[in-house]
């Protein structure tokens, strides 16, 4: 009985708030309404996907590529950033940028 007053809380959420517009959702996503993506159109969602509730998807310039039987929990927070990398293949660590320092 609580299950089914969820599901009709989350689908007159959804009515209200509508889903992000991501660039490609695959087959079989649920994706709770409460989550917060910026630049949607960077993020690819594959097959058999679940986004918990208050789940942040933040893109800069990048790419947020999600494939396939991925569960991202309640509250998890995924960020592109663009660290001006010099030798790709180093680890960040070890490359020669201004974010020598940075703390991984």
């Amino acid at each position: 009985m609580l299950l089914e007053i969820m599901r009709i809380i989350n689908k007159i959420k959804r009515i209200i708030k509508p889903l992000p517009k991501f660039a490609k959702i695959g087959e079989r996503c649920r994706i709770t309404p409460d989550i917060i993506a910026n630049r949607a159109s960077n993020i690819y969602l594959g097959n058999n996907i679940y986004i918990g509730p208050y789940a942040i998807l933040y893109c800069t310039n990048n790419k947020i590529v999600i494939k396939d039987h991925v569960i991202i929990g309640p509250r998890v927070s995924i960020f592109t950033a663009n660290h001006n990398i010099f030798d790709i293949g180093v680890y960040i660590i070890d490359n020669k940028s201004q974010f020598f320092n940075a703390v991984l």
